[in-house]
């Protein structure tokens, strides 16, 4: 109940301004404040948080589903019209898409909550301060605040449970001699293909694209650039769709947007139950926090150790002299040369790229023998490169 209906409608939101007490009776009813929360909206915006509210409590997207609250006010009477949106209207709709899902949850839900709520004031008034938190934290990294998922949490599936998305009959019976079974097909979109989501019982301890990671720290299922963590159907370009108002379905594609408003890419909603998903809110908060610590100090050791490269580096420089560069690699120059090199450079925090741009006079630069190396790897994780290179280049010296 608390990961589904309190964190997933994210009604933290609501008691700003409020305490437990009134939180509940809102949950009864949220009529009054409805009325009170679509003052000064235009009927477009309106429209897109009732829209997004639905989406929390289904899952069914519909048409150029916008993700949250900065995305609808930047939304005045068309998609990203109003870039200069006025920043307390954030609050306002974020405010006014939890009523409207708290009500389209059944009267014997909100009931039960709200009741619940009242009975544990004081554990209620701790998950609310760690909710707050956690989602404070994470929106202050991000510098495009259109494509985080108002209302996410870090679920799993169950034990042992992996699903994941091909995109041909061939895939389907090769996944299948594999151990997967296919669970559906999706229809085709755009000009996209079809989509058919196989699932298997059995632990898969490799990551492969199409699993969800589902215990990253980022930002209510996205990165900096906005793709989801909570679909396993990679997304679309603008070439691949086109929204079609007369033609749409539940799960229709949902915008990504770059920080100044157009469309690069659409992600592609997953139609999986709620009974494969491990529904507890506490773990999740708890593991949130984990990993957020975690990262942090993985961000801290990383950049130590990118400095300490860079000294390697100026050691090799004064050994190899002009042959310098016969042995190390320009990664941002690898990058644009093999698409995985590309896409573990992709996945790496900017944090740590700022910081190799630093040292290396806005390269970054690697030892070519340890990049050859760990292309082998089914997962390319740079990070390690840099940690790699710099013990066995200190043991060399």
């Amino acid at each position: 109940m608390l990961a589904k209906h309190y964190l997933k409608l994210d009604l933290t939101t609501l008691l700003d301004g409020s305490n437990i007490y009134e939180l509940a009776n809102i949950i009864r009813d949220p009529s009054s404040e409805i009325t009170q929360y679509e003052q000064g909206l235009t009927g477009y915006q309106i429209s897109k948080a009732k829209q997004l509210a639905n989406y929390m409590v289904t899952g069914k997207s519909r048409g150029l589903l916008l993700r949250n609250a900065h995305a609808i006010a930047a939304s005045k009477n068309n998609l990203m019209d109003n870039l200069n949106y006025a920043e307390d209207k954030v609050p306002q709709i974020d405010k006014l898409v939890s009523c409207y899902a708290v009500q389209l949850l059944k009267d014997d839900e909100r009931n039960k909550l709200a009741t619940f709520i009242e009975n544990n004031k004081t554990g209620m008034d701790a998950l609310a301060d760690m909710h707050n938190s956690i989602k404070q934290a994470e929106l202050n990294k991000l510098s495009n605040k259109f494509n985080y998922y108002k209302g996410y949490i870090p679920l799993q599936f169950k034990n042992q449970v992996n699903y994941k998305a091909v995109y041909s009959m061939e895939a389907v019976k090769e996944a299948q001699h594999r151990g997967w079974d296919l669970v559906q097909k999706l229809p085709k979109t755009g000009n996209a293909g079809e989509v058919y989501i196989m699932r298997t019982s059995l632990p898969d301890v490799n990551f492969h694209k199409g699993i969800i990671q589902n215990e990253s720290t980022k930002i209510y299922g996205t990165n900096e650039r906005g793709l989801s963590t909570s679909t396993i159907i990679k997304p679309l370009t603008r070439d691949q769709y086109s929204y079609d108002p007369f033609n749409t379905s539940s799960y229709e594609p949902i915008p990504t947007f770059s920080s100044t408003g157009k469309v690069y890419y659409y992600d592609r909603p997953t139609p999986l139950p709620d009974t494969v998903y491990d529904w507890s809110g506490l773990d999740a908060l708890g593991k949130w926090s984990a990993n957020e610590f975690i990262e942090s100090a993985s961000k801290s050791f990383n950049i130590e150790a990118v400095a300490l490269t860079k000294k390697v580096y100026d050691e090799d420089a004064k050994f190899y002299g002009s042959n310098t560069s016969k042995f190390y690699v320009d990664i941002n120059e690898e990058a644009k040369k093999d698409r995985v090199v590309k896409d573990a450079w992709d996945r790496v925090d900017p944090a740590i790229k700022a910081a190799i741009a630093n040292n290396f006079g806005g390269k970054a630069l690697v030892r070519k023998d340890m990049l050859d190396l760990f292309i082998g790897v089914i997962v390319l994780l740079l990070l390690q490169i840099f940690i790699q290179v710099t013990l066995v280049c200190l043991l060399k010296h």
